[in-house]
């Protein structure tokens, strides 16, 4: 008896130092990693952004943008920059899209929840994730990002910018049905409830926020619901956007609300001009 309860105190103890040398080391990289970080202007959106905006052609800025990111998602993440990075500017890329109900389903509906939960776990309080239907696997993804995380020390919730090259197969008519599904509500209350606070976080820590609107294809524009239409175009008036010269050519898209990478190259030069 004293012989297995030998045992099992070493193999605590083993398992006690292994663990904290990971987490350790975890704490190290992620350390190096925010200290490595000097832009000036981050990035920010869903796949638009990620799909369009080529940080290479944009000096002094680092693309940090996730796809299917829901605004309170982007929120957070400026909270955390504004305490973490040394960036000064927020370029935020937004579409109507960002504000239509299926963002409401994304961290509590299927596969997505886990995408969310693997991304955005350490941004949000426990009891955010408790309320989720999915709270298991947020809980897991946790874990796991401080066990193996990406070995580059960058956090799970920090996307980055993403070659897209060619043409999708996919046509504007799935698109929409996925970005407005008429099953569910024509508006997300806790994205245009986010636009609020991402501009009262900016403004509290002095860094200047610039809205962007993404480029779309006509055949994507028109289909978009009046109402979803109406109300993203009073939220660009009490934000910042910035006006810049970019024709919406079909052969510079991927499909027919995101660019490919010639896309990418001429809207992020139109931006930095």
């Amino acid at each position: 008896m004293r012989q297995f309860l030998l045992r099992l105190v070493l193999i605590i103890g083993l398992f006690t130092l292994v663990l904290s040398i990971i987490l350790a080391g975890n704490y190290w990289r992620q350390t190096l990693f925010v200290k490595g970080q000097h832009s000036r202007t981050i990035v920010l959106g869903d796949s638009h952004a990620t799909n369009g905006f080529n940080p290479f052609y944009y000096p002094s800025s680092s693309n940090f943008a996730q796809t299917a990111e829901p605004l309170i998602a982007t929120a957070k993440k400026i909270e955390w920059i504004a305490t973490h990075l040394e960036a000064d500017s927020i370029l935020l890329i937004l579409s109507p899209n960002n504000i239509a109900g299926y963002n409401e389903t994304k961290f509590s509906a299927g596969r997505t929840a886990k995408q969310m939960a693997k991304r955005y776990f350490s941004l949000f309080d426990y009891s955010y994730w408790t309320s989720q239907t999915d709270y298991i696997a947020a809980y897991w993804h946790w874990a796991r990002e401080f066990i193996v995380p990406d070995l580059s020390g960058k956090h799970s919730f920090l996307g980055s910018y993403k070659v897209t090259k060619g043409k999708s197969k996919e046509g504007y008519k799935k698109i929409i049905a996925r970005h407005f599904n008429p099953n569910l509500p024509a508006l997300s209350e806790s994205s245009i409830y986010a636009i609020s606070e991402i501009t009262k976080t900016c403004n509290q820590y002095g860094i200047t926020l610039r809205v962007i609107e993404a480029p779309l294809l006509p055949e994507y524009r028109v289909r978009i619901p009046p109402e979803v239409q109406a109300a993203f175009d009073k939220l660009l008036l009490t934000l910042p956007v910035k006006s810049y010269t970019f024709k919406p050519n079909s052969e510079l898209f991927f499909n027919s609300d995101h660019l490919n990478e010639e896309g990418a190259r001429l809207f992020t030069q139109a931006i930095s001009n």
